[in-house]
């Protein structure tokens, strides 16, 4: 017999509570850990477009002769 089993209806409805509230508080970390993720993501993107926009970096030679 498992441990649920042994449990009394109220119990169980203590414990499936305990669990919901564990749930959501689960569910609005992960919402703010996606929000924070999106955040960097879009800053990546950015630094990564300013980036490739600076020739300054590029392993070829400039063909500026003043370089």
């Amino acid at each position: 017999m498992s441990d649920l089993e042994s449990l009394s209806r109220e119990e169980l409805i203590v414990l499936a509570r305990l669990q919901d509230a564990q749930i959501t508080a689960m569910a609005t970390q992960l919402a703010a850990l996606m929000e924070k993720f999106e955040q960097q993501a879009a800053e990546s993107a950015r630094l990564q477009h300013l980036l490739s926009r600076n020739s300054g970096n590029s392993s070829m030679p400039s063909s500026n002769p003043g370089r």
